[in-house]
């Protein structure tokens, strides 16, 4: 990094910089009041630094090799995001608010105001109606009508999902961030289309089976259920390939504890591998793990090692998938598998409709199972409940 140096936090003079802010009362705060601390940092990497000071974040691209610092003395990512931001404005597309940018050599800062009390709409969703079982109807509702703006719009979002818009209870309203991946089209091609519809069948852990099929033709996706089912099916049979061509490094970074998969434990010779959910949390923490009383709440099956191996990975392949099933906690080795508690069972009457829906799902991805491993829960959202009776495409 060239200028001043980055340790735990970054070391900066801001009168060094050049700033493109025209509210006068935010570029003094900047000036004058921002310190860039290591307890202000929210996201880090080698080239990219996110820290949020009071109502103010800075995203701050610090490119390391000579080439990128060179493209970015050029190009700066900052100016391209904001400019974006003000054709999104004009578009009336709902996006974070952006003040402005400032340049230091190869290093660029892109400056936007806090969304109060915000999430990703994917936390958001995960915590209140997957893990939970919050009335969606409304928040749905939200959404599908942001997404049917924005398909309309003939911007194109690159890598457009779940963990890029943000949610805010308290502003009732879903917005953009991170705009660095959207371009501005005459028209959108129909595969482009394709790719950014692919973000609706993120809600499939959890919808029923008919308002999965009433948000994808809420975004004018489809005309009709049937039209919206084959999108659906299609959509689903595609993702599990893709997730199958980046298997092999999945599961070499799973394999290796990466953090975003795993909490590896060593005690003695004992390796434990603690999984973490759709949220990148662990189902049982490393604290937990000591309590004997709180580890005996999961089911514990011992197997061989190759067989722990594949049970393990087969849970987190299917978690990749969004294939509800009662999930691995922990893998104990060499052989010890430790499954979550099996949530409280629909044991009166299923919903034979439901039942095929979510069949066929798994089909498409071919995923082979035993009918008598399907099962609904209280709370009317299916699953698989024995992982040992499941095939999968990594298998």
């Amino acid at each position: 990094m060239d200028g001043d140096g980055e340790s735990d936090g970054i070391l900066w003079n801001p009168h060094e910089w050049e700033w493109h802010i025209s509210d006068q009362d935010t570029l003094n705060r900047i000036c004058n009041d921002v310190e860039l601390l290591p307890q202000n940092r929210v996201k880090y990497n080698d080239v990219r630094s996110v820290y949020q000071v009071d109502d103010l974040f800075l995203k701050i691209e610090h490119p390391d090799a000579p080439l990128r610092q060179l493209k970015s003395r050029l190009f700066p990512k900052a100016e391209s995001e904001f400019e974006i931001a003000q054709l999104l404005k004009e578009e009336s597309i709902p996006t974070v608010e952006y003040l402005g940018w400032g340049a230091c050599g190869s290093r660029n800062i892109l400056v936007s105001r806090a969304f109060p009390g915000a999430s990703s709409v994917h936390d958001y969703f995960y915590r209140n109606y997957v893990y939970a079982d919050g009335q969606y109807e409304h928040f749905v509702a939200l959404l599908t009508d942001f997404l049917r703006l924005f398909f309309r719009s003939n911007f194109y979002h690159d890598d457009l999902h779940l963990g890029n818009l943000l949610f805010s209870p308290e502003m009732g309203e879903i917005v953009l961030v991170d705009l660095i991946d959207i371009t501005k089209e005459e028209e959108l091609s129909p595969t482009q289309l394709r790719r950014m519809q692919r973000v609706v069948l993120e809600l499939r852990e959890g919808l029923s089976e008919e308002d999965m099929l009433l948000a994808i033709t809420g975004t004018n996706i489809a005309i009709n259920t049937a039209a919206a089912k084959e999108f659906f099916l299609n959509g689903v049979a595609e993702e599990a390939q893709r997730r199958l061509a980046e298997w092999p490094k999945r599961r070499r970074q799973i394999l290796d504890g990466y953090h975003k998969f795993v909490t590896p434990v060593i005690k003695g010779d004992h390796l434990t591998m603690l999984r973490k959910n759709d949220l990148q949390e662990e189902i049982i923490s490393p604290e937990e793990w000591e309590n004997q009383a709180i580890r005996n709440d999961y089911e514990l099956r011992e197997y061989s090692e190759k067989q722990a191996e594949c049970l393990f990975l087969r849970s987190l392949f299917l978690q990749l998938c969004l294939v509800p099933h009662r999930k691995v906690a922990a893998w104990e080795s060499p052989g010890k598998i430790y499954f979550e508690p099996m949530p409280e069972l629909n044991t009166t009457s299923n919903s034979s409709s439901g039942i095929e829906f979510f069949a066929q799902t798994l089909a498409e991805q071919e995923i082979v199972v035993n009918r008598n491993s399907i099962a609904q829960g209280k709370n009317g959202k299916f699953l698989l409940t024995e992982l040992e009776d499941i095939e999968t495409l990594i298998d």
